[in-house]
């Protein structure tokens, strides 16, 4: 079960990074692409996958070739190691409280790396 939290943290961390780099520039977070902060260019699925994408790319944008900040896996690290964690010393939860736990852990990320990066 912790392995699964795990996988399911990675791509709620990718989404929270979205949150962190869009809320402070009055960008909409449900709608639009996500865009290579230094050439615009919409990214494709393929360029979106947790870590994994990083690593393949070696931590440069596919199209302009910049530099991408480390900060990226690691939230998204972070984000399925805390729910891993959870998964781990809270077993007796329901789903609904996993659910809430899941939003409080991206909630304190989205706030903490916010007022980190902004």
């Amino acid at each position: 079960m912790a392995i699964i939290f795990f996988f399911f943290g990675l791509f709620l961390g990718s989404f929270l990074l979205l949150v962190i780099d869009r809320i402070p520039k009055n960008e909409t977070v449900l709608f639009g692409h996500s865009h290579c902060d230094f050439c615009g260019h919409t990214l494709s699925a393929k360029d979106l996958i947790p870590v994994f994408s990083y690593v393949f790319l070696k931590g440069r944008c596919r199209y302009c070739h910049k530099k991408l900040s480390l900060s990226y896996p690691l939230i998204e690290v972070l984000t399925g190691m805390l729910l891993a964690i959870s998964v781990v010393f809270l077993p007796s939860l329901s789903v609904w409280q996993y659910v809430a736990v899941c939003g409080i852990v991206g909630s304190l990320i989205v706030i903490f790396f916010s007022d980190l990066f902004h």
